[in-house]
Formats: structure tokens, C-alpha cells, sequence
């Protein structure tokens, strides 16, 4: 996505301190008037661990979503590479403490995260919804687009988090060995999720440069229970819940990319694909200079994946001796090319001279009879 417009928007922040209680909050939804302009207003706050973030207050006239976004939305005016998180779709009206889960993902944004890494400004964007289907698409088809593009409701305020601010955030392990399988399964050898959650299997499409991130989705395995150390963890393919697949084992050799999720709503399901990926985001690198969803890739080969091929043969003779070759007969080889030179040398010539000469002497005898 392009630049956000954010020229002659002035960043609000109260100056009066708020400290939430963090957890699964809901906004308060008030019954004023849906007649008024769009706004958002976000206020300086200190959280505990940067698991939510509230915003003061947001009118939505026509309904639709408040983003918060980090830095880079005020400093670059980049909208996809700050978004952070969205919330739940908002009816028309007017709302007051809306609280934002952070582990509520931005579909089609890589960035996703479970808390904050550190105190940061923090801004809320509102954003309508423009084709009623309450799926905020932003990001992944284009619609849902900002309320007042020349002039964006946004609003910024300083988030103090109190005991991530230089903490480090725990991180998945996992290992996906290459394998041999009957098409139907396969098995993550280990893995390790500090906050639980799940391990899905991927295909191909899901790497550069499809990059299909919903639909490469084939398979996915039970709940891993927190810092428990899986091991040999069997999962099944195309079975995902709220998925219809038309197949139901690989049909070739294949590469597949196993992804590791958390279970960010705690009731131990998978619900990325069903929520667009607004629940269960996967789990994220931020060792590097840039985060990153962690992957491991395995080839998997298939038993029987060439039957129905025909394979050609060499054709042996019963007595297990080398294979007969039939080939073009050679008219200069064998009894073929022995009539050939008889009929083509000097004995034939003779034969012919000799013939002549009779029936040359026959036709005078008859003559003089």
C-alpha cells in the first residue's frame, strides 16, 4: 500500500495518564448519533505488559475499524508496514474505551504480534467498511479503505509499557524434516511454542512469489500445550477447520512449509483461516533487523506417486538370456542379401546369356519343322 496521507492531521494526545487493565476487554458501544463527523481520539496511557491498547474514544458513521499503527504510519506514512492491529468489526456510532488486543493480527500484514515490544507511540486510524461483509480487507484486497482520505481520522498517544520495554519476547521452535509419506500425513519432528498453540502445514504456494498465505493452508496439527516439547507430532492434510478441500492426499512429491501459530483467543482451536487471519497469528522472528513469520520447509516424498505411469521396459526372452532386438531387416544381410548378389553377378549373367541362346535355337527349329 501507498503512503498514508497524513499532511495537516494533528496528532492528539491528552495529557492526562490512564493505566488499563489488560485482558479480553470490550468497548463500551454508546447510542449517540451516527450523524456526526468520523474522529478517534487516543490518550497517553501505561500498560502492563503491552497486550492491549485502548482508545479513548472513535465515531464511525458508517461503521467499519479502528488500526492502530506504530511509528512508521506518523514518520513515513506507511500504512501496511506499521499496521499492528484492528479492531473487531464497529456497528455505526460512537464508542469510548475501545480496547485493542495486540495479538488481534491485521489480515495480510506479516507483522503480526501478541504484545507490544516496548514503550511507542501508538497511532488509531478509522477505516470504513465499504462492501458489508465486516472483514476488515484493507490490506489484502484493497477495500475497507481510510474514512476521509485527504483528511485521515487519526490520533496518536505515547504507550508506556512497564515490563516489556527492554524484555525479550519468546520466541517457537521447530523442526520439519524431510520425509517419506503415504500422501495423507506427515510429521513435524519437534517443536517448542512458548504460549501454545498450533502447527499448521503449508504448500508450496505459500512461499515467494504466490506467497498465498490462506489458501496454501493443507493441514493442521492438535493443540500444543505452552513450553510443552513436542515431539513426532503426526499431522493430517487436508483437514482445516473451517476449510473445504476438494482432495484428500498429495498426489506427488511435494515441498510443504509447516508454520507455527499461537492460539491467541485461548480456546485451544484453530481459527486463523476461519477469522482471516485476525485470530492465531503465527508466530514471529524479532531477532533480525526485521520480523519474521518462522518457517521450516521439508521435502516430502510420496509412496506409489508413480503409479498410473508407464515406465518402459526392456522385453527379455523366458530363458533369462539378453533382450531380443527386432529391428529393420537389412536386404544385404542373411539369405535376403545372398539371393541379392546371385542376382545382381556375374553367375546370373551367364544363366541369362545361357537362356537366351536356347530359346534362340528352339524358335529356329520350329521354324524349319
Amino acid at each position: 500500500m501507498g503512503p498514508l496521507a497524513v499532511a495537516g492531521v494533528q496528532a492528539q494526545e491528552t495529557t492526562a495518564n490512564t493505566t488499563t487493565t489488560e485482558g479480553n476487554a470490550t468497548a463500551a458501544n454508546t447510542t449517540e448519533s451516527t450523524n456526526g463527523s468520523v474522529s478517534v481520539t487516543m490518550q497517553r496511557q501505561t500498560v502492563a505488559t503491552g497486550a492491549n491498547v485502548t482508545v479513548r474514544s472513535a465515531t464511525l458513521p458508517e461503521g467499519g475499524y479502528v488500526v492502530l499503527h506504530g511509528y512508521a504510519l506518523t514518520l513515513a506514512g506507511q500504512r501496511e508496514e506499521s499496521a499492528i492491529a484492528v479492531s473487531e468489526y464497529l456497528e455505526p456510532g460512537s464508542y469510548q474505551n475501545l480496547t485493542i488486543p495486540v495479538d488481534n493480527g491485521v489480515p495480510g500484514v506479516y507483522s503480526n504480534q501478541s504484545r507490544l515490544n516496548g514503550s511507542q507511540n501508538i497511532s488509531a486510524v478509522a477505516y470504513r467498511e465499504s462492501n458489508g461483509n465486516q472483514r476488515f480487507e484493507q490490506f489484502t484486497t484493497g477495500n475497507d479503505s481510510v474514512y476521509e482520505p485527504q483528511q485521515v481520522a487519526l490520533s496518536t498517544g505515547y504507550v508506556l509499557v512497564e515490563r516489556t520495554q527492554n524484555a525479550a519476547i519468546p520466541s517457537a521452535a521447530l523442526r520439519f524434516t524431510d520425509q517419506t509419506s503415504n500422501g495423507t500425513t506427515v510429521t513435524v519432528a519437534s517443536t517448542k511454542l512458548p504460549d501454545g498453540g498450533f502447527v499448521a502445514i503449508h504448500d508450496s504456494s505459500y512461499l515467494p512469489p504466490e506467497n498465498d498465505t490462506f489458501g496454501s493452508i493443507i493441514g493442521v496439527g492438535r493443540y500444543v500445550e505452552p513450553n510443552e516439547s513436542a515431539k513426532q507430532v503426526t499431522i493430517e492434510l487436508y483437514d482445516v477447520p473451517g476449510r473445504s478441500l476438494n482432495r484428500s492426499r498429495l498426489g506427488d512429491n511435494s515441498t510443504l512449509v509447516a508454520v507455527p501459530y499461537r492460539d491467541t483467543n485461548g480456546n485451544q482451536q484453530y481459527d486463523y483461516y476461519q477469522s482471516d487471519g485476525l485470530r492465531d497469528s503465527a508466530y514471529i522472528n524479532r531477532s533480525g533487523e526485521s520480523p519474521e513469520v518462522i518457517v521450516d520447509r521439508a521435502s516430502i516424498g510420496v509412496n506409489g506417486s508413480g503409479q498410473g505411469e508407464t515406465t518402459p521396459q526392456n522385453t527379455t526372452n523366458p530363458s533369462g538370456g539378453q533382450p531380443i532386438e527386432i529391428g529393420v531387416v537389412d536386404p544385404n544381410q542373411g539369405i535376403f542379401g545372398t539371393i541379392s548378389s546371385l542376382l545382381n553377378g556375374p553367375v546370373f549373367d551367364f544363366f541369362i546369356g545361357a537362356a537366351f541362346i536356347l530359346f534362340v535355337g528352339f524358335i529356329a527349329y520350329q521354324v524349319k519343322s
